[in-house]
């Protein structure tokens, strides 16, 4: 839900049914107020996000409080539509291009801070940076941004984290979008792990940290009134290191394995209204279905209200 709190600021919130496991850590949907990430999560409704956002003038905004942690538009990286941060936020537009910058602590809300260590609790408590620029120029959309998570609890155990409280993730990633035509686009997408790993899923050397996506949207591009649709199609390469899997919305399938992966995504969206859209999904696991999934792992079908 969203308020206006005067012309320049709004306040918003979201109710949600599902607190964070955390021995469970990559089938939880948010983070709640209170709940802290405890392991036997119930289904009560909470808040798991309230921040405000106001216009400061001069084509700039800011936005305070928990909020969405938007690093990739297609949320492959992190699932900005159920993972928050508490921080803030700056957006400005300088002549042609778009500025963004956000600073805070990821994951607060799904915080542990004692107990046995396991790896998911390695993604907690991780202090993120992030800057990005983009602009159009006619009909193609091109941007690069770069990201920076550290989990800094020096607490963590050197069996789990051999590479000590100091890993880091450091994404640097570039997208381009061509419209074709008013119902044709194409792009890609390309992020690249700098840093060292957090998780069992290798070490971010050389081509064993880069990601790379391409993706064509056939349809009405925006939906914005009842009626609007379109269908997306996406390939996705990752190898083992680039990504941190409990973070992505990719399929669980794609969540606990620890190697390369290659899978493509169909994807049908409507609008009900300009603020209310359904899609259905089918995920097809390509690559190392021979080995990390079970046959009927290797195919996925969702459906969500957004």
């Amino acid at each position: 839900a969203t308020a206006k709190v005067d012309n320049n600021t709004t306040a918003a919130f979201r109710l949600v049914n599902r607190e964070p496991d955390i021995n469970k850590f990559n089938t939880s949907t948010s983070q709640t107020f209170g709940g802290n990430g405890q392991s036997n999560a119930n289904n009560n409704t909470a808040i798991d996000r309230v921040y405000l956002t106001s216009d400061l003038g001069n084509n700039t905004s800011v936005v305070v409080g928990r909020q969405p942690f938007i690093v990739d538009k297609n949320g492959m990286l992190v699932d900005s539509g159920a993972l928050s941060y508490d921080g803030i936020s700056f957006g400005a537009k300088a002549g042609q291009y778009n500025l963004s910058a956000s600073y805070g602590r990821f994951i607060k809300g799904a915080t542990y801070d004692g107990g046995s260590w396991g790896a998911t609790a390695l993604f907690g408590n991780l202090d993120v940076t992030g800057v990005g620029i983009s602009t159009t120029q006619k009909n193609i959309t091109y941007g690069i941004s770069y990201f920076d998570l550290v989990n800094s609890h020096a607490d963590i155990n050197a069996s789990l984290n051999p590479q000590g409280a100091d890993t880091h993730i450091k994404w640097t990633i570039a997208n381009v979008n061509y419209l074709l035509n008013p119902k044709l686009s194409v792009g890609m997408q390309y992020a690249h792990n700098g840093g060292t790993a957090m998780n069992p899923q290798g070490s971010a050397n050389g081509n064993d940290s880069n990601m790379w996506s391409v993706n064509t949207v056939i349809g009405t591009q925006k939906l914005v009134k009842r009626g609007d649709s379109n269908v997306s199609l996406t390939y996705v390469d990752a190898k083992a290191s680039s990504m941190l899997g409990a973070l992505s919305n990719l399929p669980i399938v794609i969540k606990d394995q620890a190697a390369d992966f290659k899978e493509y995504f169909i994807d049908y969206n409507y609008a009900f209204s300009k603020n209310y859209t359904a899609t259905l999904e089918y995920a097809k696991l390509v690559s190392p279905a021979d080995t990390l999934a079970k046959p009927e792992d290797q195919h996925q079908y969702r459906f969500w209200l957004t």
